[in-house]
């Protein structure tokens, strides 16, 4: 198995951070998700500011030593002491206060680990990872100082020998993704190629050998394409990043990072920012580069720069790096790498053989940094063939016009047959051009009837899986039907003890447009909640600021804690937000920290939604009972044969109680407030629920009804208040269609004959100040009847 733990830090090291973890197996999503935090670190700054000023004078005293036979002494404006020379003596006190500080580091970053919000996310890690598993731990964050820390040195890899920790920002991409076609038509191209393309550019080389790392290239990768620029103009290395298509790109020579902005050095006389080559990086990634490795000095501003551009994966020094080491590092990796270890563990094992260097150059294990974008999956040379890569989540192909993939490709393959041809004698040309001709118009022709049978197999199989949909449901519902023609309706009694007792408030006549709404006031307010509310919020949104412009409503999340009603009220009671969206009632905690913070709340109902249950298409269960649902979330049912269904453990999933008002609800309102079964896994989010479900027969989730209808992955199942009740379903009689009216039984869930309903709350302030009065407007305009009809429009039940 392989695992991915993606740690999110929100925050710099100075004001400490909030932080998410999402643990999880590779190409999947996560299963489960953590919260915590960590506290300023202004000593670790220091400490590392210390070590990294000492680590530099230290490098910069071997160049000296081995460029001017240690008979130099140093200037004044060189940054140390001026009578100083460099003396073997000299350097070993160099690398002794090196190895100190390196120590102390090493010490304060797991002092820092070690505090308590971040305590709990540690012990779950290490309860949930597999010693034997290959493992990522991605370090997400917009902090530049927190990229550069030494982060090999947290001792949670001491017990995980095949885990590697890799950096990249929280803001991200995925790599180009294509369409089944664009698949095809690349490995068509490739079937004529051999090898993996590497564009090697070796830079300036004053005082360095990059030699070595070109002969190193050589030998290790012997059945690589290698185009080599050495110490290139800045125009050759821009044409060739527009006119070929690269799997790797390979810099040895001066590079630096100035003011977080990387700069190398292509000639004696030119140098480069990432800014300077942008439009051909980006040219160069689009048609399929998916790593870069920079071995060359001082390589965090060439990374920051990089992963901007959404480039998948690299590999840079964090700090100079001495040239044997530089050599040392090269010859390690390469073999590893081609060798077939994933690329984080290649650069671990290189890393831990470069620790044999280190009584001669102190922290040489230090220097190698991984940044991966975590919308790829990991790199390995084997599937660099198979580029472009997919997401690891799996997105619809998209199809593109048959002839503008043909004209797109024959260009390309023109551009690289010219390069190819300019390449060779002239002798050679005049040879090969019958047969260039021949291959071209064999290539397209193959190009066209592949990319004609992929569209006719895509369009076909999009047919039979629409009308096998379309008659599961229409069996289904018909079975549903059925059963509940003799049923009795349910009392009055029995309605209204299934939804909470806090009926909307009267309006005798309620407005019936957003401008007939009054007491709207001016200004910019913030709100924010549960993801059930992303529908209507989408939905209302633009007509309120349409019809009310000066009343600017902005939407904001949490830096750390996901969308959910428990995150709402916590940020309202911290006056962060003026409007809460929540899909629950205010706990007793909650409106006792009201109470305390002087924050007196208000919970207003505006729509009325159901808890649905879904299951794995295949299950042979189509409807549960609330009984049913409590034995097997507690534990007592695990096998769906207990309740008429086949042979075949259940694998219950819910979201985090404490956090989801959705998984809160289910406790009260089934579970009777017990906690859930250690039989119950985590899902991170909706989304993930879903897919879990999908992928294993005996999986059962449950969410908001808008969230489980309409997405035709999964089955929803029909629910009874009792074993003896009759069951209703939360579906009409439909087809995976758009249209909330068509597909939700509102009808069930406006008179509650449907077991698992609720309100929807809106909380506010209740005080006499603008956000109060702010809160009171976007209620009325809620309930308003124009406010009532998008509601439904979303496919929740309106109130009036």
């Amino acid at each position: 198995m392989k695992q991915l733990v993606v740690l999110k830090l929100k925050g710099e090291l100075d004001r400490g951070f909030w932080l998410s973890v999402e643990i999880g197996e590779e190409g999947k999503y996560p299963e489960t998700e953590i919260t915590g935090d960590l506290p300023p670190a202004i000593d670790l700054i220091l400490q590392y500011k210390r070590w990294q000023s000492i680590y530099r004078k230290l490098e910069y005293s071997f160049r000296l030593k081995y460029r001017l036979n240690r008979s130099f002494r140093l200037k004044q404006d060189s940054g140390f002491h001026p009578i100083e020379t460099v003396t073997e003596s000299y350097i070993q006190k160099q690398k002794l206060a090196c190895y100190q500080a390196a120590d102390r580091l090493k010490g304060q970053l797991n002092k820092w680990l070690d505090s308590s919000g971040f305590r709990r996310i540690d012990r779950r890690l290490r309860e949930q990872l597999n010693i034997e598993s290959e493992i990522r731990i991605l370090i997400s964050s917009e902090s530049k100082i927190l990229k550069g820390l030494p982060w090999h040195l947290w001792n949670i890899l001491e017990a995980y020998p095949k885990a590697e920790i890799a950096v990249n920002s929280l803001e991200y991409q995925p790599s180009r993704l294509v369409s089944l076609e664009e698949q095809q038509l690349i490995k068509i191209a490739r079937a004529s190629s051999s090898g993996i393309k590497i564009l090697a550019i070796l830079g300036s080389s004053a005082g360095i050998n990059v030699r070595k790392d070109k002969e190193a290239l050589i030998e290790q990768l012997p059945n690589a394409q290698i185009t080599f620029l050495e110490e290139p103009e800045p125009r050759q290395l821009n044409d060739r990043l527009w006119e070929q298509s690269w799997d790797i790109l390979f810099f040895a020579g001066h590079s630096k990072t100035e003011e977080q902005t990387g700069r190398i050095h292509i000639n004696n006389k030119d140098s480069l920012t990432i800014d300077e080559i942008k439009f051909g990086l980006k040219k160069a990634i689009a048609k399929g580069l998916k790593l870069a490795i920079f071995n060359s000095c001082d390589g965090l501003g060439l990374a920051l720069e990089l992963e901007k551009l959404n480039l998948p994966q690299m590999v840079v020094m964090r700090e100079p790096v001495p040239d044997r080491v530089a050599h040392k590092f090269l010859s390690y990796f390469l073999p590893a790498f081609a060798g077939g270890a994933p690329l984080h563990l290649a650069v671990r094992g290189t890393r831990e053989r470069l620790q044999g260097l280190e009584k001669e150059f102190p922290c040489a294990s230090w220097l190698p940094v991984v940044f991966q974008n975590p919308a790829v999956p990991p790199l390995t040379w084997s599937n660099l063939l198979e580029q472009p890569q997919e997401s690891p989540i799996k997105y619809l192909p998209q199809i593109k016009k048959v002839d503008e993939i043909i004209n797109t490709k024959v260009v390309e393959s023109k551009i690289e047959r010219t390069l190819a041809k300019d390449s060779q004698p002239s002798s050679q040309k005049q040879e090969n051009v019958l047969e260039t001709s021949s291959q071209q118009n064999e290539l397209n022709w193959l190009i066209l009837k592949n990319t004609l049978i992929g569209c006719l197999a895509i369009v076909s199989g999009l047919l039979i899986f629409e009308f096998v949909q379309y008659q599961l449901f229409i069996n289904r519902n018909l079975n549903s039907h059925n059963s509940s023609q003799n049923d009795p309706t349910p009392s009055p009694a029995e309605k209204i003890d299934r939804l909470p007792q806090n009926p909307p408030p009267e309006i005798d006549k309620p407005d019936r447009r957003f401008q007939d709404v009054s007491g709207v006031p001016r200004g910019t307010f913030n709100y924010g909640g549960s993801n059930i509310w992303e529908t209507i919020r989408t939905k209302t949104e633009p007509e309120i600021e349409a019809a009310w412009p000066e009343f600017k409503i902005r939407y904001v999340t949490h830096p750390i804690f996901p969308k959910s009603s428990a995150t709402a009220v916590d940020m309202i009671l911290k006056h962060q937000i003026s409007i809460a969206l929540s899909s629950r009632r205010l706990k007793s905690q909650e409106l006792q920290q009201a109470r305390a913070n002087n924050v007196p709340l208000e919970q207003i109902p505006v729509a009325i939604d159901a808890v649905v249950f879904t299951v794995n298409q295949n299950l042979g269960i189509n409807s549960l009972s609330v009984s049913q649902l409590k034995d097997i979330y507690s534990g007592k049912i695990s096998n769906w044969q207990e309740v008429g269904g086949p042979n075949l453990q259940i694998v219950p999933y819910s979201r985090s109680a404490p956090k989801s008002g959705t998984a809160l609800f289910f406790v009260n309102n089934v579970l009777d407030r017990q906690n859930f079964g250690d039989n119950v896994k985590i899902a991170a989010n909706v989304r993930s629920g879903i897919d879990l479900v999908a992928n294993n027969p005996g999986a059962i989730f449950y969410a908001s009804a808008p969230e489980i209808i309409g997405q035709c992955k999964t089955k929803p199942i029909g629910l009874a208040r009792g074993d003896s009740d009759r069951f209703i379903f939360p579906h009409k009689n439909y087809r995976c269609t758009r249209n909330p009216k068509e597909r939700l039984n509102l009808e069930a869930f406006r008179d509650a004959s449907y077991p698992l309903t609720r309100y929807l709350y809106v909380i506010i302030e209740k005080n006499a100040n603008i956000e109060t009065q702010a809160g009171r407007a976007y209620v009325n305009l809620l309930l308003s009847q124009r406010g009532q009809e998008l509601i439904e429009e979303a496919g929740f039940v309106p109130v009036r």
